[in-house]
């Protein structure tokens, strides 16, 4: 039986295959498995390298994947800037998490000047595309009034909606709710 380097590594002779024939998206699977060690040698280079050959083909998981990278400074020198134009890139493209990180990023003022309705639209797209932490980020939008109308009733069926979806964070929040109401705090409970 194979194990999971093997399965890996034919995985990316695959990949490697398919992104000589100008497949974006094996050239994007090649990257992650770059990125992560995958059936190769950690390689964050030729990771980099290889998310850029991707989004040069319009990749939107590319732009997300070298979007969070620089994000947080794996590989390349952290950029703030850069990270939320490459979201805005593959959000262009419908990528959800590109949307939940762009719109946490405005959410809190990360590397962009805060924007809540801007993030509130962001979160709501991804939420109705089931995004489990965009329906909780968006819970909290509703429930302390940021970037829309505060709304418990809305801010309740989305946190019901994160917890369904598995979201333990929801399940805690949720509990809390009961005991407070949202002028009793002051915290961030967004999550990225």
């Amino acid at each position: 039986m194979a194990d999971d380097t093997d399965i890996s590594a034919g995985a990316n002779d695959y990949y490697r295959a398919m992104a000589a024939m100008g497949n974006a998206a094996a050239m994007n699977n090649l990257g992650v498995s770059y990125e992560k060690g995958r059936g190769v040698p950690q390689d964050l280079d030729k990771a980099v390298e290889c998310y850029r050959s991707a989004i040069e083909m319009g990749n939107a998981c590319a732009m997300f994947n070298l979007g969070l990278m620089y994000e947080e400074g794996r590989g390349v020198r952290k950029s703030l800037a850069t990270a939320a134009e490459l979201y805005c890139r593959a959000v262009a493209l419908g990528n959800v998490d590109a949307m939940v990180n762009l719109g946490h990023m405005l959410d809190n003022g990360i590397g962009v000047p805060p924007n809540n309705a801007k993030a509130y639209e962001l979160y709501l797209m991804a939420a109705e595309r089931h995004h489990r932490v965009a329906m909780f980020n968006l819970a909290m939008m509703f429930f302390y009034g940021r970037g829309t109308e505060m709304n418990l009733d809305d801010a309740d069926f989305w946190l019901r909606k994160a917890a369904e979806a598995g979201l333990s964070e929801a399940s805690h929040f949720f509990s809390m709710a009961k005991c407070h109401s949202p002028s009793d705090s002051h915290t961030d409970f967004t999550l990225h």
